[in-house]
């Protein structure tokens, strides 16, 4: 079989392909198997510190958060592990921590008006509705749910930031 039909079947460049069939030639089948197989992550956190802290956290840091954690074991120890780790180091052991994040508040829908009218909600943006430069507010209530419109007005602001309306029906 030729490189090349070997990097189309493998999925892979020529030269890689050919890198890996030297290192096969020299290691054997162990060359097959990826280099980081069987070590620890980089952010691992030995087993004796998981203890520790563990062991602070149900007595004598008990009750803290575990940001506050984090920084006791700072000052403590002199060595930094995260917020977001010492949560999962005392996820793992079962240890419950007293500051939760809580969800947000369900919204609670208003009750429906018995009658039209008694709630209006109205938009007034200033707009050139003229195109001269006069800036007017359409004063236009929202569509209420069964169809209906309510009455319109116009606003203008003059230069003494006055307003004057008048209402149409």
């Amino acid at each position: 079989m030729s490189n090349r039909e070997a990097a189309s079947y493998l999925d892979l460049s020529v030269r890689q392909t050919q890198r890996a069939k030297s290192r096969f030639r020299e290691v054997g089948v162990e060359s097959l198997i990826h280099g980081n197989t069987g070590g620890k992550p980089p952010n691992y956190v030995a087993e004796h510190i998981r203890d520790f802290v563990a062991r602070q956290a149900m007595t004598r840091w008990e009750g803290a958060s575990s940001s506050h954690m984090s920084e006791l074991l700072l000052e403590e120890k002199g060595f930094h592990l995260s917020a977001k780790t010492i949560t999962r180091i005392l996820k793992e052991r079962g240890i419950k921590s007293p500051f939760t994040h809580k969800g947000p508040k369900k919204h609670r829908r208003r009750e429906r008006k018995k009658r039209f009218g008694e709630m209006v909600q109205i938009d007034a943006p200033p707009f050139d509705w003229l195109c001269n430069g006069s800036m007017l507010s359409l004063h236009a209530p929202s569509t209420t749910p069964r169809g209906r419109s309510s009455p319109c007005g116009w606003n203008r602001r003059n230069a003494s930031s006055a307003i004057s309306t008048s209402w149409t029906a």
